[in-house]
């Protein structure tokens, strides 16, 4: 049997680009941009186009959701209980970069050690 998506009644939608832009500066200050791939900001964007729920179990798509006031639902686990802002932080020197677009390498130009994502 070979079914038409018609016949499925799928409604195939994408993001349109003030929303999709939105998501993305509300990724990159939660410091979550590095962590979502593109179909997930076009998740996060399509539901703040149509106002609908997401259900997702990915704490990064729940942190931004959570900053930009989507509704969200866990499929499986309990889902986040606070939203966090990430940071970059040298683990030898300690220093920090609070915005993510603020470096471009791994590695931290002071003492050359690994730069990891730390909770504010």
């Amino acid at each position: 049997m070979h079914l038409l998506i018609e016949q499925l009644e799928i409604n195939i939608l994408t993001p349109g680009g003030d929303d999709l832009i939105h998501v993305e500066n509300l990724a990159r200050a939660t410091g979550d941009i590095n962590g979502l791939s593109p179909v997930d900001l076009d998740v996060l964007a399509l539901a703040v186009g149509t106002g609908d729920y997401i259900a997702t179990d990915d704490h990064r798509i729940q942190n931004v959701a959570e900053s930009a006031g989507i509704p969200w639902i866990p499929v499986i686990g309990k889902g986040i209980s606070e939203k966090w802002d990430w940071i970059r932080k040298c683990r030898g020197c300690g220093k920090t970069w609070p915005k993510m677009p603020d470096i471009i390498s791994n590695e931290c130009s002071d003492c050359g050690s690994e730069i990891r994502l730390a909770r504010k």
